[in-house]
């Protein structure tokens, strides 16, 4: 970057934040994200503390002919920076409840457990996903499925708008009372298109839900396979849940009674009188006794209760495939998969999320996102503490993919890529008529491709 030392303190004295260069003793912390085995390499790095320091950014990286590079929370972006800006918004963590209209105004650098927190004063719960320890705004621009989605929908499909800064240093607010083809993009494409500085939000009346695990031994994972299938065909809207096939590494953050053991367990929460939904849960605590029980009733507050999610960084990397129909081979697949009959598996969690509900009869013109019709999500985590663990694990899913080509569906949810898998292949995201629009939307409002590492759409004229 061929800025000089007077050019950065021309935008230091427009910014209430601060710029951190790589001579800088605060550079490395500063640019570490949540996932352990990318490493950033920006020129320079801007913590911004408000909307306008992210205009002048982007009005300075213009100027300069640099690329923006944004990290809201620490989770993403979808490839590491190299030179260019990195954009901070950690600090603008901003959260105003409006308990009479239940609603939120948020900030992109706040992340979810602050939204649980001030929302849970009023009876009213955010629709976050598995971790509060998420940034709320970068979790809803991919889509945001949780655990309150089958009665509700996903996060992006209870916006009220978005505010953005575009690659013209302009603040725009995407509201989706407009039907504004920029809201419709940013509702579920990401931050391909600019900064998006803040969101307003529907919460919802939910402060106790009945929710947790059964957990079952590794022996009983295709039976209880079998038996969940069965199970979600007659589940209300009330219950969102998933069935995981782990792999727990032997490390002090996981508990004591799962530490280094193979299991399958179904996880969920219902969204409904807590009588209602014990009673579906006792379905299949009748078919067999588990060997842990975690479902109670609880404050939707509690909600990271349920997945569990680790906070610190650790090298993991996700991916996921869509699909239907569970049919033999498809479970036998996924069995095999992540359950190696010897040596190591490079899977952590083989996370099967049954869809329906409202996530399928949402309005679909009102966002870009792709994975309606889905019956599962399916996510893959592996832990990859070396590139060889990377390439175990990507051989691990390619085999999948191979195998089960013929069953698999085209479309990927978004929140579940990571790094260049999610970068480079937006046509496992998109349909090719919805990326033609996404593409002449990019010309319009970022032709140079100031934010590069968004996703990879291409500008058409």
């Amino acid at each position: 970057m061929n800025n000089t030392k007077m050019e950065l303190h021309r935008l230091q004295s427009k910014i209430k934040g601060r710029i951190i260069l790589p001579e800088d003793s605060e550079y490395d912390s500063a640019k570490a994200t949540w996932d352990a085995a990318t490493n950033h390499k920006p020129a320079v790095i801007v913590e911004a503390a408000n909307a306008k320091d992210v205009i002048e950014t982007i009005k300075f990286a213009g100027e300069e002919g640099q690329k923006v590079t944004v990290i809201s929370t620490g989770h993403g972006p979808s490839r590491a920076a190299d030179g260019g800006i990195m954009l901070k918004l950690s600090r603008m963590d901003a959260v105003r409840i409006d308990k009479d209209a239940r609603t939120a105004y948020v900030e992109a650098g706040a992340k979810w457990a602050r939204v649980l927190e001030e929302a849970a004063e009023y009876g009213l719960a955010p629709l976050m996903g598995s971790s509060s320890d998420v940034g709320a705004v970068g979790y809803t621009l991919g889509g945001g499925l949780g655990w309150l989605a089958r009665k509700y929908g996903m996060s992006l499909d209870n916006v009220n708008y978005f505010d953005i800064v575009t690659s013209d240093a302009e603040l725009r607010r995407a509201a989706r009372d407009t039907c504004d083809d920029l809201f419709w993009a940013l509702s579920g494409a990401g931050g391909a298109f600019g900064v998006v500085t803040s969101m307003e939000i529907r919460l919802m009346p939910e402060s106790i839900v009945y929710a947790g695990n059964l957990v079952y031994g590794q022996e009983d994972a295709g039976m209880l396979l079998e038996k969940y299938i069965e199970w979600t065909e007659s589940l209300p809207d009330e219950m969102s849940s998933a069935l995981v096939l782990a792999n727990f590494p032997d490390f002090p953050i996981v508990p004591e009674p799962l530490r280094g053991k193979s299991v399958a367990m179904v996880r969920g929460c219902f969204a409904g009188n807590a009588e209602d939904g014990e009673r579906i849960v006792n379905d299949l605590r009748e078919w067999k006794k588990p060997v842990i029980d975690m479902w109670s009733k609880i404050p939707f507050s509690m909600a990271d209760t349920i997945s569990n999610d680790p906070k610190d960084p650790i090298p993991v990397t996700i991916t996921n495939v869509t699909i239907d129909d569970l049919s033999d081979k498809a479970k036998a697949a996924l069995l095999k998969m992540t359950f190696r009959e010897a040596g190591y598996s490079p899977i952590l969690f083989t996370e099967i999320y049954h869809m329906g509900g409202k996530i399928a009869s949402s309005d679909r013109s009102e966002s870009v996102f792709a994975v309606r019709d889905a019956k599962y999500v399916i996510k893959i985590m592996g832990l990859v503490p070396a590139e060889e663990a990377r390439r175990f694990f990507y051989q691990a899913v390619t085999g999948l993919r191979d195998e089960l080509k013929d069953e698999l569906n085209n479309e990927a949810y978004p929140n579940f890529l990571e790094g260049l898998e999610k970068f480079s292949h937006p046509g496992r995201l998109y349909p090719t008529e919805t990326l033609e629009k996404l593409g002449r939307l990019k010309a319009k409002l970022d032709p140079d491709n100031m934010f590069e590492n968004g996703l990879e759409i291409v500008p058409v004229p």
